[in-house]
């Protein structure tokens, strides 16, 4: 009775760990594509524009708002299973998902770029923050953004779209 208890969790439990990780990584990806349509909202309208994330959950992982490459990644590091064939970049709509094999652990990369589209910066002060990389790590308690279309500094250059956390404000 014991052995075949013992037998069928050493089946099951990986499973489940495995579908517990595809979960979480669709929901990252939900979570960056409703950051990705407050952006674009922004850059459909005109300038002084300003779009709330108000509920950014990120419950593993690493953002970094790269302002100097114009795009946002989000790393989930230590997964047991591939989310995806290692290597092999998918598009899921404007995000990049690509999965990395370690040695013990895999990795999970999303990527959503600006460049050519529009030029990121972070922070209270945009206007010296154009080389700066903003990290955020995971956290229980959902991050909210501001999101603001600042124009463009000449005519014919991209438009200028800040982000800044407004988390406990």
């Amino acid at each position: 009775g014991l052995t075949l208890i013992g037998i069928v969790l050493a089946i099951v439990t990986p499973r489940i760990n495995a579908s517990k990780e595809n979960v979480l990584v669709e929901q990252t990806i939900k979570s960056l594509s409703l950051f990705a349509e407050k952006i674009d909202e922004t850059l459909d309208h005109d300038p002084g524009n300003i779009r709330l994330v108000r509920e950014f959950v990120m419950q593993k992982g690493e953002m970094v708002v790269d302002a100097p490459n114009d795009r946002i990644v989000i790393t989930l590091k230590e997964l047991d299973t591939e989310y995806s064939e290692p290597g092999a970049e998918i598009d899921v709509g404007r995000i990049k998902v690509v999965t990395t094999t370690g040695q013990r652990t895999n990795m999970v990369t999303l990527t959503l770029s600006y460049e050519g589209i529009a030029n990121l910066t972070y922070g209270p002060d945009p206007s010296d923050s154009d080389s700066k990389q903003q990290r955020f790590s995971e956290s229980a308690t959902p991050y909210k953004f501001k999101i603001t279309n600042l124009g463009n500094a000449q005519p014919g250059e991209l438009f200028i779209i800040n982000i800044e956390e407004i988390s406990g404000t």
